[in-house]
């Protein structure tokens, strides 16, 4: 089984995570650092066409994600 998501930023993808194989506890993780003006819209996609259409947390896994303002224009 894998598990694909997608970062994305008013409607274009700007990273991707891929994880899977024959075990539940396979993490995938990645740091994406980017320029966001007020109003961007930004949010997380699974790709459905990626050998699973579900997300599933099996024996506690945990998903998160974070965000640091930088530097305020």
């Amino acid at each position: 089984m894998w598990i694909t998501v997608d970062l994305v930023k008013n409607g274009n993808t700007i990273g991707t995570v891929k994880t899977g194989d024959l075990s539940y506890y396979a993490i995938g993780t990645n740091v994406i650092n980017v320029h966001l003006t007020a109003g961007d819209d930004v949010w997380v996609q699974h790709q459905t066409n990626q050998g699973s259409n579900k997300i599933i947390a099996q024996g506690g896994g945990f998903t998160m994600f974070t965000g640091h303002l930088v530097q305020a224009d």
